[in-house]
């Protein structure tokens, strides 16, 4: 018990000491953003200035400090645990841990002097899972071999609705400039080469195979169709329910999110009494088409939506004592872009882009003073597409 407490106190401590930084809610932000979990706040960050060369190591310090306390403000969770060393001594251990994200920020204000430097940053908080859009500035997507069931009721007319809606949802998807859309809908999803396994395999050097690679996404896509009716007095009204669901697959093979689900209903006839009425009744074959493309088009919309929302992680690999990730310029990354890094020891590492290729990119943690190797293997989040 009295361990207990003195973690609480010590963490309180920790929590609000006025030296290092400071954070305030800013005044009627909450109120726009109380329904969808986020929060806009004001936080301060300051670090020591030595002499002129390290203005620049300063800075980075002052800005990972009022991002790590404007994380902070969303919540904390507070771990501690006891060591005892060889000599029996025993020692308290305490490491505090925001429990939000870093959605976005953008600098107000910058102040330096002889010894400090400061900087005052407006950042939005949140659950970047529930809540975040990383408004990526583009994404690389793979269309994989569609899936098609007609239940038994669609009249034989429509058995090609669903590949012709499959053909307008890839025309649709392409022509959004934020996606570089591969056309891989000859392929099924179980013959995919994920990332560079099986790079030598048998069907990699013959026919060739197709491969997703770190940061690229595949999409699996399913139509259903199915038959309605509704009744009146004297006639009936026939429609065709027509489900669309997309799957998302990551480069190595795990789902990258929840599927993205649209139901559209098209009225196809009208039985009545009279043949005649009933055959003008019906739509035209042009029009339920042009009904088909309409919801391939909003489909697409909301998988665009969802994918340029989708944060961008990978995990850091330590490569001759630098940092590399196996995404790059091809994903969005440019220089000086920032990440963010949570590991089991560290509460919350800041890191910057310091190179970046097509398919890799080169981090530098803001605080020069971090072991590298404590960083191998941890995932690392892209934040800041929005600035």
């Amino acid at each position: 018990m009295f361990r207990c407490v003195l973690i609480l106190a010590i963490s309180l401590c920790v929590y609000l000491q006025p030296a290092a930084v400071h954070a305030d809610h800013v005044p009627g932000q909450d109120a726009l953003t109380k329904d969808t979990g986020l929060h806009i706040i004001h936080a301060t960050g300051r670090s020591v200035v030595m002499d002129e060369e390290t203005v620049e190591e300063a800075r980075a310090l002052a800005l990972e400090d009022a991002l790590y306390y404007a994380a902070l403000q969303g919540g904390a969770k507070v771990e501690g645990y006891s060591a005892v060393d060889s000599l029996s001594h025993l020692s308290e251990q305490i490491l505090v841990r925001p429990s939000s994200d870093i959605l976005d920020y953008r600098i107000i204000s910058e102040v330096q002097d002889d010894t400090h430097y400061e900087i005052v940053v407006e950042a939005v908080i949140g659950n970047i899972e529930t809540t975040g859009c990383q408004n990526r500035p583009l994404s690389h997507i793979t269309l994989f071999k569609p899936q098609f069931k007609l239940e038994p009721d669609v009249p034989n007319w429509m058995s090609q609705a669903p590949a012709y809606l499959s053909r307008k949802l890839a025309v649709s998807l392409s022509n959004k400039h934020q996606l570089r859309v591969r056309d891989a809908r000859h392929t099924a999803v179980r013959d995919v080469q994920f990332g560079d396994r099986n790079l030598y395999d048998y069907r990699s050097l013959t026919t060739g195979r197709i491969s997703l690679q770190m940061g690229d996404l595949g999409l699996i896509t399913s139509v259903h169709l199915d038959m309605d009716s509704t009744r009146k007095m004297l006639s009936k009204t026939n429609f065709v329910d027509v489900r669309i669901r997309t799957e998302f697959i990551t480069s190595a093979g795990n789902n990258a999110a929840e599927p993205v689900e649209d139901k559209f209903r098209i009225r196809l006839s009208e039985d009545h009494l009279m043949r005649t009425v009933s055959v003008l009744g019906a739509e035209k074959r042009e029009v339920i088409a042009r009904l088909l493309a309409e919801a391939a088009d909003i489909h697409a919309a909301k998988l665009t939506e969802h994918l340029l929302c989708m944060p961008l992680r990978d995990r850091l690999i330590v490569n001759d004592k630098t940092l590399m990730v196996n995404v790059g310029t091809m994903q969005g990354l440019k220089y000086n872009h920032l990440a963010v890094a949570k590991g089991l020891d560290n509460p919350m590492t800041f890191l910057r882009v310091t190179s970046a290729q097509n398919r890799k990119a080169e981090l530098t943690p803001l605080d020069s003073s971090i072991d590298l190797a404590q960083l191998d293997g941890i995932e690392v989040t892209f934040l800041e597409f929005n600035q």
